[in-house]
């Protein structure tokens, strides 16, 4: 079977010799070596580096020893954030979180740092004095660990 690490390994070298800085997002590698490469970068993936990206990675693997299946692509609008690259590549849009207890929100991403990313949202706030709750902007804090996922809202 073919080693994930040394796929790595290969990927990024050869990744690190472009001018646009890309980044490796998801790696997977099937039980009958099925390969599929996501890649991502702050600007654009072009079409043209996935299919040299390929053509460098069939040229690195001996189909002889093992053969494969390779597909490699950019990831897709709706895929959910994995790297802080992509948080920065979105800042000021629209995004979905889905916490680790399930809620769900929408808002803006506003704020990246190491630890955490923030969100503004609408919030339903119950104000002293009054019998109703009404809607508020806030700005929400997370650790990247504690959602299930982050994802780019198209709806809007």
């Amino acid at each position: 079977m073919i080693q994930k690490e040394t796929l790595e390994s290969l990927i990024n070298a050869y990744m690190e010799q472009q001018e646009q800085h890309y980044e490796l997002i998801d790696l997977h590698i099937s039980a009958d070596n099925g390969i599929v490469v996501s890649i991502d970068s702050a600007e654009y993936v072009d079409v043209d580096f996935c299919a040299d990206l390929n053509r460098y990675i069939q040229e690195h693997l001996d189909r002889e020893a093992e053969d494969y299946s390779l597909e490699v692509g950019s990831v897709g609008l709706t895929d959910p954030f994995k790297t802080r690259m992509q948080y920065d590549k979105h800042l000021g849009d629209p995004v979905d979180v889905l916490t680790k207890d399930g809620k769900k929100l929408k808002g803006t991403l506003v704020n990246t740092d190491d630890e955490a990313f923030e969100v503004e949202t609408e919030v339903l706030v119950q104000e002293e004095g009054k019998k109703r709750k009404t809607k508020q902007m806030q700005t929400l804090r997370f650790a990247y660990g504690d959602v299930k996922s982050v994802r780019y809202d198209l709806k809007v």
